[in-house]
């Protein structure tokens, strides 16, 4: 260990980040492992370029990138309309028709992501394990696991292959869960997971952040690190070897999302849309969600922390919202799709954190004003790249109902 000790403080310190190392001697062995085994992933030329963008450079946090896309003035986006159940009943119908035959053939998967953990509900069990159901606490992964094989009975078909995007803190636990209770009625061989990777924390001096004597504070790098895990883990050439076309995703804290929902699949597949997003009307005008936009004639997507005040507050001639397109996390993308973002280098953004860390004289400390910046990359960046996208509508009360501490404390 002393050849790749030596090793990693040449490199820390041409990277001005040899305090990692401070504790050194008073480490363990096995500590020693698990730092030196972070250390050398670390990426120290994207960390030195993220502290010179975010922390020397001139990138203002919550703002949109230095692209030259975001140069361009933003427009409220046009979405497709949901065929009224009474109106329309032999459009639904029509849509619902394509969506069984592609579920049918076995074109259609979905995808979870599953990379969180329960902090802000008081539990230190992954998200997806949360025992969300107010009597028999059945927890989220189940209720999912259900939906899927009832549809694929409903369909006739022996599975509906699901991908499940996990993060370093999840994975484990995860598929310990699934294998404990026999994948929850699925086919084992129909489950894959994809573990997303890590991103170090920085200080606001642009400092690696050690969480603890014996490692850094690392956090998943964001639903935009979906599409590389995909690839990382093979799940991309299981879809391909499986003739899969269709991939619906979601995100594992919203209990009403209507999982391969047969009018969002219909639309998109009746487009031959490469992404769709589905949008709900923001309550008002501070409600946290990205907001679905149109910029240079493509459909974007901007998060909430990066608009600004006047798009956010600007009002049509009847006095609704002009931008109220509301990102619920409820996609739809062509596997061809997919295969192209996973080649992509997406940018990471920055936004300022709690970032709980040891002083130099071995202190715990839980900041209670942001100390830091943690970085993600965020899944709908490839939105203006796919061709063609669609928004369309959604129901809030029917399909948006995401797990919060509110949500709980609601309930009870």
């Amino acid at each position: 260990m002393t050849g790749r000790f030596r090793n990693a403080l040449d490199l820390l310190t041409q990277a001005g980040q040899a305090h990692l190392l401070h504790f050194w001697e008073q480490l363990s062995s096995a500590e020693r492992e698990r730092l030196l085994s972070q250390v050398e992933c670390l990426d120290l030329a994207l960390v030195e370029s993220l502290v010179a963008d975010h922390v020397r450079g001139s990138a203002t946090l919550g703002s949109p990138g230095e692209d030259a896309d975001s140069a361009c003035p933003l427009e409220p986006p046009p979405v497709i309309a949901l065929p009224s159940a009474s109106e329309q009943q032999a459009e639904r119908q029509r849509l619902a028709n394509l969506a069984d035959q592609a579920i049918a053939t076995g074109k259609v998967c979905a995808i979870m992501a599953a990379g969180g953990q329960s902090s802000r509900l008081g539990s230190d069990t992954p998200k997806a394990l949360f025992p969300a159901t107010p009597v028999t606490h059945s927890p989220l992964v189940k209720l999912f696991a259900e939906t899927l094989a009832s549809i694929a009975q409903r369909a006739g078909v022996r599975e509906i292959r699901w991908y499940i995007m996990t993060s370093q803190s999840t994975h484990d636990a995860l598929v310990a869960a699934f294998e404990a209770n026999d994948h929850y009625g699925l086919p084992s061989d129909s489950v894959h997971f994809a573990r997303q990777r890590d991103m170090p924390a920085i200080d606001l001096r642009g400092q690696l952040i050690l969480a603890a004597p014996d490692h850094l504070a690392m956090a998943p790098n964001g639903h935009g690190g979906l599409f590389e895990a995909l690839r990382d883990s093979g799940a991309l050439d299981d879809m391909r070897a499986h003739g899969l076309e269709t991939a619906f995703y979601f995100q594992v804290d919203n209990p009403l999302c209507p999982i391969l929902d047969p009018i969002q699949l219909g639309l998109h597949r009746d487009h031959g849309a490469e992404m769709t997003a589905k949008v709900l009307e923001k309550k008002d005008a501070d409600e946290k969600v990205g907001l679905v936009v149109q910029r240079d004639g493509r459909l974007a997507l901007v998060e909430y922390t990066e608009i600004d005040d006047e798009t956010r507050h600007a009002r049509d001639s009847d006095g609704r919202l002009r931008f109220r397109a509301g990102n619920i996390a409820i996609h739809t993308f062509s596997v061809d799709f997919l295969n192209r973002a996973a080649g992509l280098v997406l940018t990471y953004h920055a936004s300022r954190k709690q970032i709980p860390y040891v002083t130099p004289a071995g202190q715990q400390v839980s900041p209670k004003q942001p100390n830091g910046l943690k970085f993600e990359r965020f899944l709908f960046d490839v939105l203006p790249l796919a061709h063609p996208a669609l928004a369309i509508e959604s129901l809030r009360s029917e399909e948006f109902a995401p797990i919060r501490r509110a949500f709980l404390d609601h309930l009870v």
